[in-house]
């Protein structure tokens, strides 16, 4: 290659680059303006600053065919580095901070905040840690959804709802703190938080579809807290080996699936298991008996449990059964009828009488539901087109409150109202009974007769209610915490119920004197530092740490651009050892001798070198060797020059 054609190369690859959008150095046609009915804007020195009082603006998706509803600071989005968001502003827009992508540290008021639209911080992608206040009540979808670089997570006291994509696709986030009083997360609030290993929801009571998908959490402890968690919560969750269930823990709906994507469930051998304290039956893989008696204890049969057991006759279920979950005895053609016990509630989709070939249902022949009375059962058989019997329990009943005027006695089951027999009773005096019901602190006592012939009643003797006697001293009945007050009573000193109650000082947290490492820096990222309370470990404040200093190589890489007439144009390249960032270029000519950027290939050269090192074009060390041989030469300079020519690096 000619001498004058290379220098032309470098010269075109000079004109596209610096032709190519400078979206650091966009010029801004605001700096300030108004956000909100009383909530302006201003824009100085990398901060973004909201002041004022009330609610802000929603805003539409970011969008180049609709400008006129894009946040008007969006010239800004990739030059602003802070955002402080000052007392008096009470709600965050739809989008409004979506996508700053260079803001790394956003200051929130403590006290008047109190709700953050949809999208509101969204793909910040360059924020480090979100410490939100106790104020803020009610938070829209993906508030924090796609914050690539989010680290730290502390959720306010002031938030009992997790909304819908929270953090989905937070992949760096490590740390994440939940308060006591935040009962529920919604589905996919935490979906693919990749770093996220170690998470306390011992408190949490209920946990919605995908809420924690493909997260690599190794441990997870449920409180006695937990009413309902759906059956995908925890899919993919392939590194999730140990889980915990409270023994008082009451469940209503869990199955098989939330297991079925985890390291825990794959660990399982095939066969029946219990959770939930022996109050959940599950089993993995096909139960291979003809015979199933449900042991006494278990108050649900999991979804899918027994389906496509074919070798299933008979099941017997007990009288704490109170829900069987969807197909449950799905593909069990043996099975022909069963028995549900009334204190059943819930029966899930396809879980009796049905089983499939090739993905269509219809019933088993002459499949019987038996049961006791309007229940539940009767209610799928209905549903289903099952046939359903009543185990019939036959009882005496008296027709008249009013011996004298004759009885009609009658038996009737006392599950379905079927009447068999009825007889017509001569009139009689009424035969009383006395029960004597003793009066206590809060009721009144008093005596109850009841007629053994018609079973007609009345209350005699009635006594009144004798009221709390209170202690003389002041027993505390709830612990205040940092944050929360605590109360103090006087017992009774008969039933030991409250019968004066006062409240106890709330507690504040207690700062640590210090500041303590929360977030390690590195070349490439800020580190964060909090002050502690030393009563419950929790932020109290949170500060910022200068991201360290490269540390460059000793020996630089070289880039050789051989020409044709045996000159030779090259460039030493020093990289940081730590992130592998271009730290220096050097570049020289065939002689070894630096090039003078002020001379007649200056202009070229140093187009080159901003190609190299610039982080618009995101060109790091280890995009050096552009055409990926593990080598640095002259099929490089091709690639680069096809860079500046389209815009792109081709992909190889």
């Amino acid at each position: 290659m000619k001498m004058k054609t290379m220098l032309k190369i470098l010269s075109v690859i000079c004109a596209v680059l610096l032709a190519l959008p400078a979206f650091s150095s966009l010029s801004a046609t605001e700096t300030e303006g108004v956000c909100g009915p009383s909530l302006r804007w201003k824009y100085k020195d990398a901060v973004l600053t909201i002041s004022g009082e009330g609610p802000m603006y929603d805003y539409t998706r970011i969008s180049p065919s609709a400008l006129s509803t894009e946040p008007p600071w969006r010239y800004y989005s990739n030059s602003a580095a802070r955002l402080v968001i000052e007392e008096g502003c009470t709600y965050i827009g739809e989008n409004a901070f979506s996508r700053l992508e260079t803001v790394s540290e956003i200051k929130f008021p403590e006290n008047s905040l109190k709700e953050l639209g949809e999208h509101s911080f969204s793909f910040m992608t360059n924020l480090r840690y979100a410490v939100l206040p106790d104020s803020i009540e009610s938070i829209s979808a993906s508030a924090f959804s796609g914050c690539t670089a989010l680290k730290y997570m502390k959720i306010g006291t002031g938030l009992e709802t997790i909304p819908q994509s929270f953090c989905s696709d937070c992949r760096v986030l490590k740390t994440l703190i939940i308060p006591d009083n935040c009962k529920t997360i919604l589905e996919y609030a935490f979906k693919s938080c990749s770093s996220l290993r170690e998470l306390n929801i011992s408190h949490i009571e209920r946990i919605d579809s995908l809420a924690f998908q493909a997260c690599p959490l190794t441990t997870v402890s449920f409180g006695s807290e937990l009413k309902y968690m759906d059956s995908y919560a925890f899919s993919d969750c392939l590194s999730l080996s140990k889980v915990y269930f409270a023994d008082d823990t009451d469940p209503i709906r869990v199955s098989n699936l939330f297991l079925g994507n985890t390291a825990y469930y794959s660990a399982l051998s095939d066969g029946v298991y219990t959770m939930f304290n022996g109050k959940v039956l599950m089993c993995k893989g096909k139960y291979s008996g003809q015979t199933l008696t449900v042991p006494e204890g278990v108050t649900m049969i999991a979804d899918h449990a027994f389906s496509g057991s074919t070798g299933l006759s008979s099941v017997n279920l007990p009288s704490s059964l109170e829900s069987i979950g969807a197909f449950a005895f799905r593909d069990c053609s043996k099975l022909n009828s069963i028995y549900v016990p009334p204190t059943v509630t819930y029966l899930g989709e396809n879980c009796l009488g049905k089983r499939a070939a090739d993905m269509t249902y219809y019933n088993v022949d002459v499949f019987t539901i038996y049961g006791k009375g309007a229940c539940a059962a009767e209610e799928y058989a209905c549903a289903e087109g099952l046939d359903y019997v009543c185990r019939h329990k036959f009882s005496t009943v008296f027709s008249s409150s009013n011996c004298s005027e004759g009885v009609m006695r009658r038996r009737i089951c006392d599950y379905c109202g079927c009447c068999i027999e009825r007889e017509l009773l001569p009139t009689a005096e009424h035969t009383y009974n006395a029960e004597v019901i003793p009066a206590t602190c809060t009721d009144d006592g008093y005596t109850l007769l009841t007629c053994s012939v018609c079973g007609a009643t009345d209350i005699t003797d009635r006594v009144p209610a004798f009221g709390h006697i209170a202690s003389d001293e002041w027993t505390v009945v709830q612990m205040g915490g940092c944050g929360c007050r605590g109360l103090a009573a006087r017992l009774c000193t008969v039933c030991g119920a409250p019968a004066e109650t006062i409240p106890l000082e709330k507690k504040t947290h207690t700062p640590s004197a210090d500041y303590s490492r929360i977030v390690d820096p590195s070349c490439t990222e800020e580190g964060a530092d909090a002050i502690l309370c030393t009563v419950c470990g929790e932020a109290v404040s949170v500060k910022a740490v200068p991201k360290l200093e490269h540390i460059p190589s000793s020996e630089p890489r070289i880039l050789n651009l051989p020409a044709e007439d045996d000159t030779v144009y090259g460039c030493r390249v020093y990289v940081c050892t730590v992130c592998g960032y271009v730290t220096r270029t050097e570049w020289f000519d065939s002689e070894g001798a630096l090039v003078d950027p002020n001379g007649a290939y200056g202009a070229a050269l140093y187009a080159l070198n901003n190609a190299m090192i610039s982080p618009i074009t995101s060109f790091y060390a280890a995009n050096i060797d552009f055409f990926p041989d593990g080598e640095i030469d002259s099929k490089d300079v091709i690639t680069l020059r096809k860079f500046a020519e389209t815009g792109s690096v081709p992909q190889y």
